[in-house]
């Protein structure tokens, strides 16, 4: 518990939304203490009030709520493998989404009810929402236990800032880190890699890892490097990933690697493409991307292991509507490519979240090649925050879906799951059920129509018991009461005629409706039926043909034998059968997944 409550934690237990009147409640129920020695007491009973999502606000109010949090976990054990969960969960999600609202002396369009936002009707529901009074430490706060917990596992991150422009964006991303407490969650993740960094060399004999760090923009879709010689960098594959070529690589000390890495990142801000638009003047016109590599010198560790981890600081150009933000020819073709590379973000973010075999086109911009191992690998996290400005409302509607979109695509996000299986059962309803099914028609006709032998195979017959006639069952008949053998028995006898056994009774068949019956069964004209518990009678029903009614005839179960059914025409059966059985299973699964879903929207639009 100590190390679940421990300064490393002390974020996690900020991660979810403020709970104020939580909180405010469980005090006034809470039970006095006279005594500051006990007060962890108190405070862990206050804790008995609130759910474990409650516990991440209530131990960032102070040392004492952090204490009794601690002194209550450590005495429940049941609480701390739930928080334990909670946490894992929390922590492992494949993609974190933000919003944050840029503070304004204006009316705002938006409605905020915790995780939810509403803007002219529309809902949309995110990880979490700061409003305008949040500051850079808050949010800091929510972000950095996911994101110490994913460099420690050594997968690759993406912190990525995305909104119109003029929205806040850079500010979030980087701040001001000359004024302590307004340094952006770039400078903040620097600071804390660098703890943690700290921390494996000490385990690690001493052997620090390496820390590299680059600075490029993506400016009119080509790579421009913004350390060294500020050259274009053309991109090329490498060793199975992106890598510009001719990028600067600048090393880190890790006992002075935010201050290193502030100095670089104005250095290469400084170069930066900006320009005056109608809402910002000074809008960023390029797509800015920090890289710090991670080499862990590891000389021991597993072969799983990933000797080689990075960090992407992403700070996005801002969308922009073409027309109302240019002021110029060269903005508007600026404006074109920002949002060309922005809707081809969306359109792989969708692709990766539909899953399956669709075609992810990461290709089709500079962007979404260059950020492809952040973005497309399954082993790397990203977490972005979109910022917003109230006062507009179309840009804030744009943002928001956008957002949204990204937000789809998670690890353990139902929605993608509803996708995949649906993608899944439209390939086996229009494709491998219709070919099994081909197949095996071809082999229906083979056997029932080139053949010697007057078959009759179908789908009813193999499914059910397949039998035949024997011609020398005619003695089995005299002398019974019930039975008589026909014409029709003799017919298909001699064909040798597939059938089926549709029912199967002891003692007497059902007698028949009228005394003319065809099937064999003769009319006791009520008479006394006198049973033979020990006879067994079949109903065997012969399909019809090109529109010829079946044909049913009552047997004796030792006048008919089992059809023995080819074995390549039972093997195409069986795959058949079970591409049909995968078909339902599928079908299933698609209606409880998609109820499951509509349930969790109903839950998420209920959710004040």
């Amino acid at each position: 518990s100590s190390d679940l409550c421990g300064s490393s934690y002390t974020g996690a237990m900020m991660q979810v939304s403020e709970t104020r009147p939580a909180m405010e409640g469980a005090l006034r129920r809470a039970p006095a203490s006279s005594s500051g020695r006990t007060s962890h007491i108190m405070f862990s009973k206050i804790c008995e009030y609130l759910s474990v999502p409650d516990f991440q606000s209530f131990v960032g109010i102070s040392s004492p709520c952090r204490d009794g949090l601690k002194y209550r976990v450590a005495n429940n054990p049941s609480l701390l493998t739930e928080w334990e969960a909670y946490m894992e969960n929390l922590c492992n999600r494949r993609v974190w989404v933000g919003i944050r609202v840029k503070p304004q002396d204006v009316d705002s369009c938006m409605e905020i009810a915790r995780r939810r936002v509403t803007v002219e009707g529309n809902r949309f529901f995110f990880n979490k929402v700061f409003e305008a009074q949040t500051t850079q430490s808050q949010l800091w706060n929510e972000l950095h236990p996911m994101l110490w917990r994913c460099m420690k596992k050594r997968e690759s991150a993406c912190l990525m800032a995305y909104g119109q422009t003029g929205s806040g964006k850079t500010h979030t991303m980087f701040g001001n880190p000359e004024i302590p407490g307004e340094e952006g969650m770039a400078i903040r993740a620097v600071r804390a890699l660098g703890s943690l960094l700290k921390m494996h060399g000490q385990k690690n004999a001493g052997k620090l890892p390496e820390v590299q760090l680059s600075f490029l923009e993506v400016y009119n879709e080509k790579v421009r490097d913004l350390l060294g010689t500020q050259q274009l960098c053309p991109l090329s594959t490498k060793h199975g990933r992106v890598e510009p070529v001719g990028l600067t690589h600048y090393s880190c000390s890790l006992e002075s690697i935010e201050q290193d890495v502030v100095h670089w990142i104005n250095e290469g801000a400084a170069s930066r493409v900006v320009g005056k638009t109608v809402f910002n003047p000074q809008s960023s016109r390029s797509h800015a991307v920090a890289t710090l590599h991670i080499h862990w010198n590891d000389d021991d560790a597993a072969e799983n292991v990933p000797s080689t981890t990075r960090l992407y600081l992403v700070d996005l150009a801002g969308s922009e509507r073409a027309g109302q933000h240019a002021l110029s020819a060269q903005q508007l073709k600026e404006g074109s490519n920002i949002n060309k590379s922005l809707s081809v973000l969306g359109r792989v973010v969708n692709a990766l979240a539909k899953g399956g075999k669709a075609r992810v086109p990461v290709r089709d911009s500079t962007l979404t090649w260059l950020l492809s191992e952040a973005i497309a690998n399954k082993a790397a996290r990203v977490f972005m925050v979109a910022a917003v400005q109230p006062a507009h409302a179309a840009e804030t509607l744009s943002t928001l879906r956008y957002a949204h979109q990204y937000s789809m695509y998670g690890s353990c996000d139902l929605d993608a799951r509803v996708h995949r299986v649906a993608e899944r059962t439209r390939i086996l309803k229009n494709q491998e059920l219709p070919r099994e099914q081909h197949e095996l028609d071809l082999l229906l006709f083979k056997f029932n129509f080139q053949g010697r032998v007057a078959a009759k195979w179908d789908l009813t017959t193999l499914r059910h018991e397949a039998v035949r006639i024997q011609p020398e069952a005619r003695a089995l008949f005299d002398g019974n009461n019930f039975l008589t053998w026909t014409d029709l028995h003799q017919g298909k006898a001699a064909l040798r005629t597939v059938g089926y056994i549709r029912q199967s009774v002891m003692g007497a068949p059902p007698a028949p409706e009228r005394n003319d019956s065809q099937d064999g069964r003769v009319s006791q004209d009520g008479r006394r039926r006198v049973a033979d518990v020990h006879s067994e009678y079949v109903e065997v029903v012969f399909q019809g043909g090109n529109g010829r009614p079946d044909t049913v005839l009552w047997c004796l179960r030792g006048a008919v034998a089992r059809a023995e059914v080819p074995h390549q025409l039972q093997s195409q059966f069986r795959s058949f059968e079970q591409a049909g059985q995968r078909l339902r299973e599928s079908e299933e699964l698609l209606a409880t997944l998609s109820q499951q879903l509509a349930e969790q929207h109903e839950r998420w639009m209920t959710e004040d």
